[in-house]
């Protein structure tokens, strides 16, 4: 009875395995029909080829290179912790700052008070950048190209826990930096070609734009 049992089990096993396999060539092979708004979505991500390839990437001194992934990486640690002074510290006065989601911020003080003022966008959340490369434009000048993973970490009902953390969304970021006094700031940071997922933003028309290559003031 238990070896019927188990060849009956193995037997279903099988058969779902192979229907698994059957779905998967079919929406390989385009055999299934795909929704309205499936032409939509960008085949491949938009990266400027100036600073991906190697031959056209003039690399910075490795103190520089060094100097500029921290900084990358810091802001996203002082919007995490809230630290506002250091948030101030690692951009310029002037900073431009274009979100595909949430839009255009000018200054540095108005950046501040974006994260100050925003915890909607805060809480619970953790940013992580990912595959930093950098090139040299000067002596005073670099730009940085990095993936963004946003994270929710907690749920705000313990009823939700179980889905947590989950992924809110991914993204392209180009940032322009500038050395003033010795020490590299944003100068630019443009977010785009922002993945979002469905759960926090259901309108396929809305993660279709945020998916775009964002040109800033358009």
């Amino acid at each position: 009875m238990i070896k019927s049992t188990y060849v009956s089990c193995w037997s279903q096993s099988a058969k779902a395995l192979r229907a698994l396999a059957l779905l998967a060539s079919a929406i390989l092979l385009g055999a299934l029909p795909q929704s309205a708004n499936a032409a939509e979505w960008p085949a491949k991500t938009e990266l400027p080829s100036e600073i991906v390839r190697p031959d056209s990437a003039e690399s910075l001194p490795p103190s520089d290179a060094m100097a500029v992934h921290e900084t990358v990486i810091r802001v996203y640690l002082a919007e995490d912790s809230r630290d506002f002074e250091a948030l101030g510290q690692l951009v310029t006065d002037d900073l431009l700052h274009a979100h595909s989601v949430f839009g255009t911020v000018r200054g540095r003080d108005a950046f501040v008070a974006f994260v100050r003022d925003g915890p909607q966008y805060f809480d619970r959340i953790r940013h992580q950048a990912m595959n930093i490369v950098t090139r040299k434009i000067s002596e005073t000048e670099a730009e940085a190209l990095s993936y963004i993973l946003v994270i929710s970490i907690y749920p705000d009902q313990e009823a939700k826990a179980p889905a947590f953390p989950r992924i809110i969304g991914h993204g392209v970021v180009r940032d322009r930096l500038l050395k003033q006094d010795g020490r590299w700031r944003i100068a630019e940071r443009i977010y785009d070609q922002m993945a979002v997922s469905a759960a926090f933003i259901s309108n396929p028309e809305d993660r279709e734009h945020f998916g775009r290559s964002l040109v800033p003031d358009e």
